[in-house]
C-alpha cells in the first residue's frame, strides 16, 4: 500500500497530507513510512542537517518513521540547489532507498519536490522518479485560480506519461463558501482529467495552532483513504 504524493506546485500541503495519512495508517496498525527523497530549505542545527518537512511528520505523529536523502538548503528548483551546494542528485540512490523502506513497511509515503516536471537531475524530473518507482499518485491541490489549469496539465501529463493516479486531494477548500470559482472545482477537475476527486480537505487556521489530532481528524473525515491506496482497508470498518 504505497503511494506517492505529489502536487501542482509547491506549497500546496504535501507535507501537511502526507503526515495525516501515514498517522492514519500508523494508527490502524499498518507499519509506515513517510520518504521524501529531496528536502527544499534545510538548515542546520547542532552540526546536522533538519528537514523541515520530516520535523512536521514527526510533530503529527512521533511515532512514525520519516527519513530523507537529499538535504539542500536552497529553495530553488532541486537540479539547480544540487548544483549551487556541489550535491549530485542520483536517481538511483532514492531507488535504493525507497526499496528499502517498501522491505520493512507495510506502508511507505513517498512525497515529492514541487511539482511532477520540477527538475531534479539532468534531464530527470520528479515524474521520471515516480516512473522508476512505479508509484501511483495522489495530487494535491488548492482552491484557486491558477489550480484549475495546474491540476488538469498535471494529471493528463501523468497519464501521459503512463503514471496510475489514484485521485486529486482539494486541500485548504473554505468551508461553506459560496464562491463558484471554488465550488466548480471538483467538477471541472474530474471533466477534463480522467481521474476523480477522492478528497476535500477544509481549511484549517494554521498548522502550528491546530493539535495533531485535529488534523489527522481533518483528512480522515475529508478523503476516502481506500481510495489514496487504491486498496479495501479491512480495519477502517473496525
Amino acid at each position: 500500500m504505497n503511494v506517492f504524493v505529489t502536487g501542482t506546485a509547491s506549497k500546496t500541503g504535501k507535507t501537511f497530507v502526507s503526515a495525516a495519512l501515514a498517522s492514519i495508517m500508523q494508527s490502524l496498525s499498518y507499519k509506515t513510512a513517510v520518504y521524501k527523497p529531496i528536502q527544499l530549505g534545510a538548515y542546520e542545527q547542532n552540526s546536522f542537517m533538519i528537514a523541515p518537512d520530516i520535523s512536521y511528520v514527526k510533530k503529527i505523529d512521533p511515532y512514525l518513521t520519516a527519513e530523507c536523502t537529499y538535504h539542500l538548503k536552497s529553495t530553488m528548483p532541486p537540479v539547480i540547489a544540487a548544483e549551487l551546494e556541489q550535491i549530485k542528485i542520483n536517481p538511483k540512490v532514492i531507488s535504493k532507498e525507497y526499496t528499502m523502506f517498501n522491505n520493512k513497511y507495510d506502508t511507505v509515503i513517498v512525497e515529492g519536490t514541487g511539482g511532477i516536471l520540477t527538475p531534479i537531475a539532468q534531464r530527470f524530473t520528479i515524474a521520471n522518479l515516480i516512473k522508476m518507482l512505479n508509484l501511483p499518485i495522489v495530487i494535491i491541490t488548492n482552491p484557486t485560480e491558477e489550480s484549475v489549469n495546474d491540476t488538469i496539465l498535471t494529471a493528463n501529463h501523468a497519464e501521459a506519461m503512463g503514471i496510475k493516479i489514484n485521485g486529486i486531494i482539494l486541500n485548504r477548500y473554505p468551508e461553506g463558501s459560496e464562491d463558484m470559482k471554488i465550488k466548480s472545482l471538483p467538477r471541472l477537475f474530474e471533466e477534463y482529467t480522467k481521474t476523480t476527486v477522492i478528497g476535500i480537505i477544509k481549511e484549517l487556521d494554521g498548522y502550528d495552532e491546530t493539535t495533531p489530532g485535529s488534523i489527522i481528524d481533518n483528512v480522515l473525515n475529508g478523503v476516502d483513504i481506500e481510495k489514496v491506496f487504491d486498496v479495501k482497508i479491512p480495519k477502517l470498518d473496525v
